[in-house]
């Protein structure tokens, strides 16, 4: 898939919900309603990124994730720490893993993450998230300077998460996820995504980070 092994192995934070059951809050499947654009499926990268670490146990996990949409309901926690107990739970090292929670889009996680590199001097990141969401990712570094250098020099990898289970697990997730992505709710995903690749390209698109700046 990649050759390099990663220093470090970035997860950006997708939906979170709170379990009916535990009362607990998790990262969400594909059976899940997501966030406020549609179904997320952001476990996948948590699952991903267990199975990375597992292949390369000398690399440092990054979560990247506040509250997100989540930022005005009381008592919610951010998605990074959500995020890192699912990876514990899987056998992940406590110390092994560091989190980021203030961001709360992906551009902040993208900001966030070109900073953390630039100060630490790491070199051969992977950034991994769902497939439907690294074109958009993509768009973000090409088109806004401030990503743009500062990633090429680190060389910043994008990894997708579903690409990485159907190689561990191609009986587990090969046909499973081709189902997953033919429903209508990951149909309107894509839509929405390519619609926002679009709008970055063409200036178009909006990112809070910037508003009253121009």
């Amino acid at each position: 898939m990649i050759a390099k092994s990663p220093s470090v192995i970035a997860i950006l934070s997708g939906a979170m919900i709170k379990d009916a059951d535990t009362g607990c809050w998790r990262t969400t499947t594909f059976d899940d309603p997501g966030d406020l654009y549609g179904a997320v499926g952001d476990r996948l990268r948590i699952l991903a990124g267990s199975l990375l670490r597992d292949q390369y146990p000398q690399s440092k996990i990054l979560l990247l994730g506040g509250k997100g949409q989540f930022s005005q309901t009381k008592g919610a926690p951010s998605v990074a720490s959500v995020m890192k107990k699912e990876l514990i739970e899987l056998g992940v090292p406590p110390e092994a893993i560091k989190t980021e929670e203030k961001s709360g889009t992906t551009h902040e996680s993208l900001l966030v993450l070109r900073g953390l590199i630039a100060k630490e001097k790491s070199k051969n990141i992977w950034l991994v998230s769902n497939r439907y969401h690294l074109s958009r990712i993509r768009a973000m570094i090409k088109y806004t300077p401030d990503l743009k250098t500062e990633f090429q020099k680190r060389s910043v990898k994008l990894v997708s998460a579903e690409e990485v289970l159907i190689k561990k697990q191609p009986l587990v997730w090969k046909k499973k996820l081709e189902r997953i992505y033919q429903t209508p709710q990951l149909k309107k995903r894509i839509v929405l995504e390519k619609m926002g690749v679009k709008d970055i390209a063409a200036g178009k698109y909006f990112f809070k980070e910037y508003e009253g700046k121009k």
